[in-house]
């Protein structure tokens, strides 16, 4: 594989009697460019995930490659004029416009547990300063076991409770509130975290509706963009640059300039803004493909969705029976 290619490089050109044992200049650099390419972090140290990486064989990254291929005969024949990609497994969006990439972005996505889907939709618009409703599997598996010892954290984090998920559903003082008395089977109560700097979606959320009840959104946990492998989250995409995005989407209203966004955002009033173009959303899972300089990409298959497609596609299984056949022994 590559790195090979570029070890015999690292050789020829720096070590001319042949190989040596000496970790050089030359080396660390072929290194780095495996880990590059292998979306690792390009340190040049050869930890434990850049020698699982370089543990896998030619055969196994060909396979990698015929299922990537099947995804892609998945995908819309036409993607759209300008469309934004985010491929899961390599933790990044992009917004593409015509052939250019005009705005790239790490992202965080879901982590294992809560895996972010794969379909394809359209953006229509967004929500400035959001609510947050807390989806419920989320409210008693994440936020329950905190109210144990009382509501603080539900003050201090920003949140109001509600009877219900109706919309005429009173609010309720959450001091008032038997937490102990609620569990998984037994939560009919919605929590709302409003508008401001604790807020789990950020400044801004980009919706594009789906059965998943999954979108795009701004995060106040700046610090997770600096991991490589960046999947915490509870299935929904969190943005790096999500201002950026929302200026590229406005772009075309006149009315939406950078400094009457950010005037928006200062004041803490929520605005569901319209997206003057629709736009193609495809959320993607690509483990290998071809980047724009012509190299080839690999990445970790953190949902282990590669294993599931490779056993669908290629595993051998035994042919069913035909109705009315014999089995075991044979008919008198």
């Amino acid at each position: 594989m590559q790195i090979s290619e570029d070890l015999s490089v690292a050789e020829s050109t720096d070590n001319p009697a042949g190989p040596s044992d000496v970790y050089d200049d030359a080396l660390v650099t072929a290194v780095q460019r495996f880990q590059k390419r292998h979306g690792l972090a390009a340190d040049g140290v050869i930890g434990r995930r850049t020698r699982e990486a370089l543990n896998v064989t030619a055969a196994q990254r060909i396979r990698q490659i015929e299922l990537n291929l099947e995804r892609w005969r998945w995908l819309p024949r036409h993607l759209g004029e300008r469309y934004i990609e985010v491929n899961t497994a390599d933790f990044s969006l992009y917004v593409i416009d015509g052939p250019n990439k005009v705005l790239g972005m790490r992202v965080v996505v879901g982590r294992p547990a809560r895996r972010t889907p794969v379909f394809s939709t359209v953006m229509s618009y967004m929500v400035l300063n959001p609510y947050w409703n807390v989806p419920r599997t989320i409210a008693v598996k994440d936020i329950l076991p905190k109210l144990a010892d009382g509501a603080d954290y539900l003050q201090k984090e920003g949140f109001k409770v509600f009877a219900g998920w109706q919309e005429d559903s009173p609010e309720v003082d959450p001091r008032t509130i038997p937490w102990k008395d609620y569990n998984e089977d037994y939560f009919p109560l919605m929590l709302r975290q409003e508008p401001g700097r604790n807020n789990a979606l950020g400044q801004i959320k980009f919706i594009f509706p789906n059965k998943f009840a999954v979108y795009l959104h701004d995060t106040p946990q700046r610090s997770q963009f600096e991991r490589v492998q960046r999947d915490f989250s509870s299935g929904c995409i969190r943005l790096e640059k999500a201002p950026a995005l929302a200026n590229y989407l406005l772009a075309d209203d006149p009315f939406w300039t950078p400094d009457r966004l950010q005037q928006v955002f200062q004041r803490g009033q929520r605005r569901v803004v319209r997206i003057p173009r629709p736009i193609p959303v495809h959320l993607l899972y690509m483990t290998t493909w071809v980047d724009e300089n012509g190299t080839l990409q690999f990445r970790k298959d953190i949902y282990g969705r590669d294993r599931k497609l490779s056993a669908a596609l290629f595993e051998r299984r035994p042919y069913a029976l035909p109705a009315g056949s014999a089995s075991g022994s044979a008919q008198k």
